[in-house]
């Protein structure tokens, strides 16, 4: 795999965490909604949440009281910078600059990569999600071709 098979837009399709004993959760419920994009200037972003989140009740985008705010972030991840692809180990490495989640931020996030056809399976090492060690397994849908 070369960046340039990453270029484009992906929709997401699903994501599973998945423990050592095959045990799975949806992190943002049953069907998450999220793009990643890839550009050709060496760039990527990611926006995922889950569906159907609770608007504030303060039409001030910077509002919203502390229980809204916190249900808000723990409902949406987001995070971009440039990205190199190691063609021999179909490895995509995200070098994290902005991110809604601030441990991330100066981090490198390595995804393992496959593509079939206009998939793209993106999984991790074994991380902490939610206290439990598991394997985040995302599958994204190209939308489109630059």
């Amino acid at each position: 795999m070369k960046a340039e098979d990453l270029v484009g837009t992906w929709r997401l399709r699903s994501w599973k965490n998945v423990a050592s004993d095959g045990s799975a959760v949806d992190p943002l419920g049953a069907k998450p909604v999220g793009y990643i994009f890839y550009n050709h200037d060496g760039y990527m972003s990611v926006e995922i949440m889950a569906a159907h989140r609770a608007p504030y009740h303060d039409p001030d985008a910077f509002g919203g009281n502390p229980a809204e705010r916190s249900e808000a972030i723990s409902t949406y991840l987001s995070y971009s910078g440039p990205f190199e692809v190691l063609p021999d180990q179909d490895t995509v490495i995200h070098h994290i600059e902005v991110c809604s989640y601030p441990n991330w931020i100066g981090n490198a996030q390595v995804r393992f990569a496959k593509l079939d056809g206009d998939l793209l399976t993106l999984s991790t090492k074994p991380m902490t999600f939610q206290g439990v060690e598991r394997t985040a397994e995302l599958v994204w849908e190209r939308v489109g071709h630059d």
